[in-house]
């Protein structure tokens, strides 16, 4: 056990990263969109929240993923930035079904990705307010991408 001033310890084995979509190890599925959306996805912003979001036909059967998040740049508390993301998804979560109903009348997919670019603490009568308006919005794309392709 003794190492003298030649002897190394072995290096550690570090695990190859995982490929992308479509390798190995690699994401597919809803959680490769994840991977997808800054690139090939549109925005919007409508402050203080910015709006990421891919519309798809889809044959078989419409789905409607929605992902939160909030700058870790304004909200060094993770308390608060949960707080925020919580805030998001309730107002979401309750108005979503007007949304849902016209991607499953439209056969769309759409992945949808929510940013708090704020940095005050929103209440929740703004937050469900804005998230109103996205929705709205969103439907409003998913009309003009069926009238597109038509």
């Amino acid at each position: 056990t003794d190492r003298g001033a030649g002897a190394q310890m072995p290096s550690a084995q570090v695990p190859s990263r995982a490929g992308g979509p479509g390798q190995p190890g690699g994401r597919d599925g809803p959680a490769g969109q994840v991977d997808r959306r800054p690139k090939e996805g549109k925005s919007f912003s409508n402050f203080p929240f910015r709006v990421v979001y891919i519309m798809e036909a889809s044959e078989a059967t419409s789905s409607l993923q929605a992902g939160f998040s909030v700058s870790t740049r304004y909200f060094k508390k993770a308390v608060d930035r949960n707080r925020v993301k919580r805030l998001m998804r309730e107002g979401y979560r309750l108005q979503k079904n007007s949304l849902l109903a016209t991607l499953k009348k439209q056969q769309l997919s759409l992945v949808v990705f929510i940013i708090y670019t704020g940095n005050l603490l929103p209440e929740y009568s703004d937050v469900f307010e804005k998230t109103g308006s996205i929705i709205k919005r969103l439907i409003k794309f998913a009309g003009e991408n069926i009238e597109a392709n038509s």
